[in-house]
């Protein structure tokens, strides 16, 4: 039994293997993902969990099976690459080299239990479980369902080796135990006109695995009933500046990544005897969430809190792809992302640019067979991102997918906020209505609102001119201000709502560019000594349906006021033809003195940043662009 390094004729390679590059950008993170992939897709009683085992440990480098063989390959490729210009592979063989000819060596061991192990280790069929795994690149054979597609997840393991050299072992439910050494090396000539592939195997003649389980460490051995894989990681390394960190990074892709499987007693996790499993995932969030996303704890308040609004879509799509479920939390300080889960469990992308001034966090469940296949086959090699265009076949119909479920989302957002409003988040828009400030607020946000009870009214559509005359601000004259973001504030203090030049379309309100109509303060008004214009911030006018010209303003006062009073006007391209918009008499929550006297919301509270919610009634039934003026009391 020895190292073997099979030749070719023609094409050598180099360190950068495709392969292993793909997960260098986060070697530990990607690990845990792609192990704990394989481990689910081989899961064998779905009554108690998938286990997967970390243990970091040391061994002496004698130990190694055939040690010569592979530091005389080291030294082949080392000759080999001696008159290239370029220093890089040189280097990593050497320090490689270092590495084998040290006392010991650093080793990571996975593990994992109530899987089928690897199945077909002693079949020449490439596509079976082992010859996957171990002896192919870029071969995938899995269910629709499964997690991994690609056949590359492997080389996460290599790329956490410094001597690019995995030993797997198994002991599989087909009553095969086996092991065999990888090594992914660059090229050699250890003959005239022969080129080494780079690609080693320890094993027996013909390079075929090894009839028996290999173990390293003499305190643990797997037990003959003990079905699953070992994987053996040489020259572990994280590549981290803390090299104890790797076990916080392991735990934390865990908790973003496969979140529901651990809560739903799928998976669990023993990262050097930390345990992650459902009874203490809130626990460990607190403790590890900083280390990945630090998004995990707003996931897991959705899947926990009796708050979560759920959905399932039993027929998505018409029967044609099965069941979608989704849950929306609500809650300040949530970054508004939805986590796509398949249904293995593993989150595949979080799904955002929701144009939405609430704050809430959310979980996209594909539970159908068919959603599953489709979206599987959209992901791209380490299964972060979902993209339509990676599909050969039914484009199409990926594209129709990804759309609809984006809109699901968006219509259950819209549903919980406003009461299936269609025009409150637009998908397509992505970001061009601004957020809430993101500053700090000593108080906490609370909404005064008005309730959506409409009394009977008559409706009496009036034409005024109002005087140019501008009210003093605290902005330089003939001077238009700039909100970072995005809205325009003109000098005369007044704030205008539509969609890019002012006027609200059929995809919804957006910010207008005109300085607003109204000359201000009424002569009575103005003997007040505290009466004056309200400066605010996070304004937004939205239109919740056109038909019956229902519209809810928000918007966040700078100062405290008493007695204050908000004025609506529908806008015209001339300022002087602005109509004052007549308002239909609501009855009120929160603030039972507030009266509605014709385009006049007045005797509001407003307190120095909370936020106000007004929704309102108008006798225009059409899109339309809105003004509005904020006067009051300064507190």
């Amino acid at each position: 039994m020895k190292w073997n390094f099979p030749s070719v004729i023609g094409e050598s390679k180099g360190i950068n293997d495709t392969g292993v590059e793909t997960f260098t950008d986060n070697l530990v993170s990607s690990l845990a993902r792609e192990i704990c992939q394989n481990s689910l897709d081989a899961s064998v009683d779905n009554a108690i969990p998938v286990t997967v085992c970390f243990k970091e440990f040391k061994m002496l480098t004698s130990m190694i099976p055939d040690i010569a063989g592979l530091q005389h390959e080291l030294d082949e490729c080392i000759k080999f690459v001696s008159t290239m210009k370029s220093t890089a592979t040189r280097t990593w063989l050497e320090h490689a080299k270092e590495i084998l000819d040290s006392e010991y060596i650093n080793v990571l061991r996975i593990s994992d239990f109530n899987t089928t192990g690897l199945l077909g280790a002693n079949q020449n069929n490439y596509s079976n479980p082992w010859n996957s795994l171990v002896r192919s690149t870029g071969v995938s054979d899995k269910n629709p369902t499964d997690g991994g597609s690609f056949g590359i997840g492997k080389f996460a393991s290599f790329a956490c080796s410094k001597l690019r050299t995995v030993f797997f072992s198994t002991n599989a439910q087909d009553k095969i135990q086996a092991y065999q050494g990888i090594a992914r090396l660059p090229s050699s000539s250890p003959r005239e006109n022969e080129v080494t592939t780079g690609f080693g195997f320890y094993g027996e003649a013909n390079c075929t695995p090894i009839f028996e389980q290999l173990n390293f460490e003499k305190a643990w051995a797997r037990e003959a009933s003990e079905f699953g894989t070992d994987i053996y990681i040489l020259g572990f390394s994280g590549n981290l500046e803390d090299p104890a960190e790797w076990k916080a990074r392991i735990i934390a892709s865990v908790l973003d990544g496969f979140l529901l499987s651990v809560y739903n007693n799928r998976l669990r996790i023993d990262v050097d005897s930390i345990i992650v499993d459902k009874d203490n995932l809130e626990e460990l969030i607190e403790k590890y969430g900083e280390y990945g996303t630090n998004r995990s704890k707003e996931y897991y308040n959705v899947l926990t809190s009796s708050s979560t609004d759920w959905v399932v879509i039993e027929d998505f799509l018409n029967s044609r792809l099965g069941e979608v479920k989704i849950g929306i939390l609500l809650d300040e300080g949530y970054h508004r992302k939805v986590a796509g889960i398949r249904s293995t469990g593993m989150m595949i992308q979080e799904l955002d640019r929701f144009s939405s001034r609430v704050e809430f966090a959310g979980l996209l469940l594909l539970n159908g067979i068919g959603i599953n296949r489709i979206m599987r086959e959209m992901e791209n090699p380490q299964h972060t991102r979902w993209n339509p265009s990676k599909l050969s076949e039914n484009r199409t119909l990926g594209y129709q997918c990804y759309k609809a479920l984006r809109d699901l989302i968006i219509e259950t957002l819209n549903r919980l906020i406003e009461g299936d409003s269609k025009d409150f988040i637009d998908s397509d828009l992505g970001d061009f209505l601004p957020d809430i400030s993101e500053d700090p607020i000593e108080e906490k946000q609370e909404v005064e609102a008005i309730k959506d009870e409409i009394q009977n009214a008559t409706c009496i559509r009036k034409t005024s001119n109002y005087p140019k005359k501008p009210v003093k601000t605290d902005y330089p004259a003939e001077e238009d201000v700039q909100d970072p973001n995005g809205a325009t504030t003109g000098n005369d203090d007044n704030f205008g709502a539509g969609h890019g030049d002012g006027k609200l379309s059929m995809h919804g309100p957006g910010y207008g560019e005109d300085d607003g109509v109204g000359g201000g303060a009424s002569a009575q008004d103005t003997q007040k000594s505290q009466f004056g214009t309200i400066y605010f911030e996070n304004e937004r006018l939205i239109c919740t349906d056109k038909k019956n010209g229902e519209y809810i303003l928000f918007f966040t006062p700078k100062v405290s006021s008493s007695d204050a009073r908000v004025e609506f006007f529908i806008a015209s391209e001339n300022r002087s033809a602005d109509v004052p918009a007549k308002l239909i008499k609501r009855e009120v929550a929160g603030q039972k003195s507030l009266i509605i006297n014709g385009n006049r919301i007045e005797n509001l509270t407003l307190i120095k940043g909370r936020l106000m919610r007004i929704p309102f009634k108008i006798d225009y039934k059409d899109f339309c662009s809105m003004e509005f003026k904020v006067y009051g009391n300064r507190n």
